[in-house]
């Protein structure tokens, strides 16, 4: 088990180092905040932002209702498995409320999920490898560390209905108190 942990740990940290590198047919917009800030945006998608912001804020009575209709969208296309649409669904969401948590929370699940053939690569091309510090690890353990990471997902998933509830009283008792404060 304490093998199992190392090995977590170290796929863990190995995940959270950075996305992979944008290769020549890599879509901007199908990276998480359109790269940015270490990818500059070009003034041309500055500007057709600006005009998307506006238009979907004038259509959905606000920056902020408009960031959670993109979201819901992004999230019906999580469902059906397109990452691709998700994500550049997440960045509008982004762009129309950056404060807003959920393109942040879709972000990591579509990279999550663009990036979980990682363990069913190792599982089979490494079964069993050669772990680090020398150690052996079975295939069965990469099963059961994968089995961890998506019972830590489910939790996730259990307690956002609880965090959207959270966010949406906050929001609502911030509104209350600038309509008091006039």
């Amino acid at each position: 088990m304490r093998r199992l942990v190392i090995v977590g740990g170290l796929v863990l940290l190995a995940a959270c180092a950075g996305p992979r590198p944008l290769t020549g047919t890599d879509r901007i917009d199908n990276v998480p905040m359109y790269g940015q800030p270490q990818i500059p945006r070009p003034e041309t998608h500055r500007k057709a932002d600006e005009e998307f912001i506006s238009q979907a804020a004038a259509k959905f009575g606000g920056r902020e209702q408009a960031s959670k209709v993109w979201a819901a969208q992004a999230e019906r296309f999580m469902a059906q498995g397109n990452h691709d649409f998700a994500m550049r669904r997440y960045n509008q969401s982004w762009l129309l409320n950056p404060n807003h948590y959920a393109p942040y929370w879709g972000f990591g699940r579509v990279m999550l999920e663009r990036d979980n053939t990682y363990a069913e690569r190792l599982r089979k091309t490494y079964t069993p490898f050669q772990g680090w510090a020398g150690t052996t690890v079975k295939s069965e353990e990469v099963g059961q560390f994968r089995a961890l990471i998506q019972s830590v997902l489910e939790q996730m998933k259990a307690r956002r209905t609880e965090i959207e509830a959270l966010y949406e009283e906050a929001g609502a008792r911030i509104a209350k108190m600038q309509t008091e404060l006039g």
